[in-house]
């Protein structure tokens, strides 16, 4: 499951979440991209690579949050979207 925390209170409660579907020994595996954040989108001009849109892909996921920040155009922000 590819998991995005992203920026603001979403590190803290991905935190959370993560802690708690990893309690009951599910065998739930998760894919943590920390790096995709709204700094890295304004410091190179996107949020993620190709690379890591196919991990996503792969992964079966999508964006399900809107995503962006005062500073950052949130339609450009995160470039992949389910079906793309």
């Amino acid at each position: 499951m590819a998991v995005l925390p992203g920026d603001g209170i979403g590190p803290e409660a991905i935190k959370h979440a993560l802690a708690t579907l990893q309690a009951p020994d599910l065998g739930l595996d998760f894919d943590v991209f920390d790096q995709v954040s709204a700094q890295r989108y304004l410091r190179i001009g996107g949020a993620m690579t190709d690379v890591e849109i196919g991990r996503i892909r792969r992964a079966g996921g999508g964006q399900r949050q809107g995503a962006g920040n005062l500073h950052s155009r949130p339609r450009r922000y995160v470039q992949y979207s389910r079906g793309r």
